[in-house]
């Protein structure tokens, strides 16, 4: 009994990373249609940018500066959308302080030059 509950265990975990590896890779491409949408950077935060270890509700954060408040709440689900996974897109100007101190410590600028931007564009 103890080994069938090991190995489900063993089975979500290798599920999870593969997941999160997956998220990661769209980062460029998320980081991408953020900036075509006007952001002037994007930063990604949480486990998929500290290396923690991924669960069954990982998701890529993502932290722009540059969109107001709607345009991140529209972004957020069109990148959902398009993409299949995952996203949560904040405001770095309306975030709290103490969250602004964890992306400034942690957080992974990926925001893309101006020159790749169309590359990366998510077609409707």
């Amino acid at each position: 009994m103890l080994d069938g509950l090991v190995r489900r265990i063993a089975a979500r975990q290798r599920d999870a990373r593969r997941r999160a590896e997956a998220m990661r890779k769209a980062v460029p491409a998320l980081a991408g249609e953020l900036c075509a949408r006007g952001a002037t950077r994007v930063v990604l935060f949480g486990s998929l940018a500290t290396g923690a270890p991924p669960h069954d509700r990982t998701d890529v954060d993502l932290c722009v500066e540059g969109l107001s408040d709607g345009a991140v709440a529209l972004a957020s689900l069109d990148l959902e959308a398009a993409f299949g996974i995952p996203v949560r897109v904040i405001c770095w100007e309306f975030a709290s302080e103490p969250l602004r101190e964890l992306i400034r410590t942690y957080g992974e600028d990926v925001t893309v030059p101006a020159s790749q931007r169309n590359f990366f564009r998510v077609t409707e």
